[in-house]
């Protein structure tokens, strides 16, 4: 008889409760967990954030899109009379000054927008002043806060989806509920969970039409035709998805072949979202697909196209400041798990890598992105959250037949940082190259010297990075051939 797997009493015990119960307490869990971190000093209020705020602003309260009387306003909520716009905008088609971001994000917000900043406006000034002095509250304040309340809970339902997706591909609902809670209170999710910008809305959408089509036997043509048109609408949320769309697209086609008339409608739902983003564009630039931060950069030949491939995908993964494992270690999992749901659910597995791959297309050619693979002034990794959760699916999927102790420390490795992170949510962000501020802030320089930078790359950092894959690789293969005997992961299709 084998020994139990670490934690697999509390597991066992969870999955005994109702998965809608689970499913009830993880939404409360994750909503409580973000509303306690923006109690501390926070960002969400700087970056592209706040200019995304000022597109909202501009739909909700003037509606339009014309952005000249929104920077350099005096008394508005948003601060954005000091506010220089800087590049974020542009004068467009007819030199009305138009917003280089996309429109999508601040379109499916403006409503909640509107309501939040009459309440700032309004319910602000009404507070006692001893309150609003302890709290530091004034109306920006206010609305920055209401909005990151709106992005929480928009992070909670990318928990619930997430949860579904776990519990159908595992068959257990405890195993599930803990892959999704350590999955959403780690980063990339727990830094942009409560951000104003476009990449949880993505995640989002993302994961609510693969969830769908796994269960694609019973799609209506209307829902197929709806579940087009949200893939189409990542195109608006933001051009870099246009990848991810695509795959989307292209694993939605594959599903619903059998059915012509259901693939049909799922492509005339993208069609009808991808002309809109290209009315929209020529609305704005008079220019179908381009902008002036939408636009392709110079080719400069194939050895200097692999060089930047390589720069960007390991800095994405491995840079101190700007990549996923310094802050997420745990996703050192998600080649291990991967494969081993191959083995059991090879049509998900290759699912899941045809979309991760299609996303990192447009991020990772330069001559598709000449903006690079950072954030600008952002949390690490953000342009992985759209497709973090792919990633993630694979290890919960396989989290008991990976049940090592080795696991376990990293998954209380990633806990502690978690908690850090949590309560110092500023030291999550970063712009340009230097050292990381949490590494300083928790060893100083000599933690700092650990690990690698890849903004730019050095001799030493290539040769820490190479060394780090190489212990991953070990990692994996080692997880692979130690996978405890268990039984085969499973479908279930009961709802929660």
């Amino acid at each position: 008889m084998s020994a139990p797997t670490p934690g697999s009493g509390i597991l066992s015990r969870l999955d005994a409760v109702e998965p809608r119960r689970l499913a009830r307490w993880l939404r409360v869990l994750v909503v409580l967990v973000l509303l306690g971190l923006i109690s501390h000093g926070h960002y969400a209020g700087s970056g592209d954030a706040v200019h995304y705020m000022v597109i909202a602003s501009s739909l909700a309260l003037d509606r339009d899109l014309d952005l000249a009387n929104n920077y350099g306003r005096p008394g508005s909520l948003l601060m954005a009379d000091d506010l220089d716009q800087g590049a974020h905008a542009r004068p467009g088609r007819k030199g009305v000054l138009r917003p280089v971001h996309d429109v999508g994000l601040p379109l499916l917000a403006a409503p909640y927008f509107g309501l939040a900043h009459a309440v700032a406006e309004r319910l602000t000034p009404s507070l006692p002043a001893g309150l609003r002095r302890k709290a530091k509250l004034d109306p920006w304040i206010a609305l920055r806060q209401l909005l990151s309340i709106g992005m929480i809970l928009v992070t909670a339902a990318l928990a619930t989806v997430f949860f579904g997706e776990a519990r159908s591909l595992t068959g257990r609902a405890g195993t599930a509920f803990a892959g999704a809670l350590l999955f959403v209170v780690s980063p990339p999710i727990l830094s942009h969970g409560y951000v104003f910008f476009s990449e949880i809305p993505s995640a989002l959408l993302t994961l609510m039409v693969y969830a769908a089509l796994r269960k694609g036997s019973d799609l209506s043509r209307l829902r197929a035709g709806s579940l087009g048109a949200m893939t189409g609408f990542l195109l608006l949320l933001h051009v870099r998805n246009a990848g991810l769309a695509l795959g989307l697209l292209a694993v939605a086609l594959c599903r619903l072949w059998g059915t012509r008339a259901r693939a049909a409608a799922f492509g005339l739902g993208f069609l009808a979202l991808a002309g809109a983003r290209i009315a929209l564009n020529v609305y704005l630039w008079d220019d179908p697909l381009f902008s002036p931060h939408a636009r392709p950069g110079s080719w400069s030949g194939w050895m200097d196209t692999l060089t930047t491939v390589a720069t960007r995908g390991l800095g994405l993964a491995l840079d101190q400041r700007h990549g996923l494992l310094p802050y997420a270690p745990v996703y050192l999992l998600a080649p291990a798990g991967w494969l081993l749901l191959r083995r059991q659910e090879p049509r998900v597995a290759r699912e899941l890598v045809v979309l991760v791959s299609a996303a990192m297309i447009p991020i990772l050619l330069p001559t598709l992105n000449y903006h690079g693979w950072r954030g600008g002034w952002s949390p690490a990794a953000r342009f992985l959250v759209p497709v973090a959760a792919l990633a993630a699916l694979p290890a919960v999927a396989a989290a008991r037949r990976l049940a090592t102790p080795v696991v376990l420390g990293l998954v209380i490795w990633q806990g502690l940082l978690d908690a850090f992170f949590w309560s110092r949510p500023m030291l999550l962000w970063n712009e340009g190259p230097g050292p990381a501020a949490f590494l300083l802030e928790i060893g100083g320089q000599a933690l700092v010297s650990m690990f690698p930078s890849w903004d730019p790359v050095m001799g030493r950092g290539l040769m820490v990075s190479l060394g780090v894959v190489a212990v991953w690789l070990g990692l994996t293969a080692w997880l692979v051939r130690r996978a405890a005997p268990a039984a085969s992961l499973r479908r279930s299709h009961a709802q929660w």
